[in-house]
């Protein structure tokens, strides 16, 4: 559960009424005990809010802790949340070179082993590419995993590419024009409906998106998710959807050959005219099937 200086701090969601997108990621900063495991040269940088049995979070590609901005207090009502920023992106450092999966793994593999006591059972929690690296890091805790959840897949599709027209953030020439850029991007990829792409969710992508140093796709094989659910059998998993995310219907064109054909067993549910980043735009929904979703399998 969320101690009582967390729960003050926490309260009124994300973003308060009359709140800076700014001032709202900084009061969820400050409220978060900050910790350190090895990464490369440097540190995976972990926040951990609330006080008993864990729930990790893996945010998605080109991100940081904050794609898990408005589910954190709600889960931390319950749970110790643990969100990493993923090597080479958001605080943590790079991971060692060459790149690969297994040393991205394996600086999750050496933090959760540094901050959760042993044998302690825990929840896995994925959004996008962090799905890949959730059930990656899982699967080297097998007989500790109480579920896996993953929101918005893309790895579970034959496909890497969805049709989309972004605009360039880098080439724009002034502040405006990368806002404008920022916020095109989410409606293109992220985020279905107008409302919804508000001032915090351009705040959060024009932060996240410089401070990716690595280019995931280079290197982490396409079918990664996949073997790693093969070596899960058994674990509950949870696999969410938005509608109108590109990568949903590719995941019905694919899921008689990819998971049907690999007896992945998978609780698939969906949210009508939703998109990519549904922790976010449907946080309500999300929120209430997470806790279900854990509270089933505690």
């Amino acid at each position: 559960m969320l101690l009582g200086k967390q729960r003050e701090a926490l309260k009124g969601g994300a973003p308060r009424h009359g709140e800076t997108p700014a001032d709202c990621v900084a009061r969820f900063d400050t409220s978060a005990e900050i910790l350190n495991t090895p990464c490369g040269d440097g540190s995976l940088v972990w926040r951990k809010w609330g006080d008993g049995e864990p729930v990790l979070f893996f945010h998605g590609n080109h991100g940081s802790w904050t794609h898990w901005i408005r589910n954190i207090s709600v889960v931390a009502e319950k749970y110790s949340v643990f969100c990493a920023d993923s090597p080479g992106l958001g605080d943590s450092s790079l991971p060692p070179s060459p790149y690969s999966l297994e040393c991205i793994i394996d600086a999750f593999e050496i933090g959760i082993k540094d901050l959760i006591t042993e044998k302690v059972p825990i929840h896995f929690v994925g959004f996008s590419y962090g799905s890949a690296i959730a059930a990656n890091t899982a699967l080297r805790f097998k007989q500790r995993v109480k579920s896996l959840t993953m929101c918005a897949s893309a790895r579970l599709t034959a496909t890497a590419d969805i049709p989309r027209v972004m605009k360039s953030w880098r080439r724009a020439s002034t502040d405006e024009d990368r806002w404008e850029a920022h916020r095109h991007n989410l409606a293109e990829m992220m985020i279905a409906k107008p409302e919804c792409i508000d001032d915090l969710a351009v705040y959060l992508q024009s932060q996240n998106a410089p401070r990716a140093r690595i280019r995931t796709k280079e290197f982490i094989p396409r079918d990664s998710l996949i073997n790693a659910l093969i070596g899960l059998r058994g674990v509950p998993i949870l696999n969410i959807w938005g509608t109108e995310d590109g990568f949903f219907r590719a995941f019905l064109e694919s899921k008689t050959e990819l998971i049907d054909g690999n007896n992945i067993e998978l609780d698939v549910k969906t949210i009508a005219n939703v998109s990519h980043w549904s922790p976010y735009e449907a946080y309500t929904t999300v929120n209430e099937w997470l806790i279900e979703w854990f509270q089933a399998h505690d």
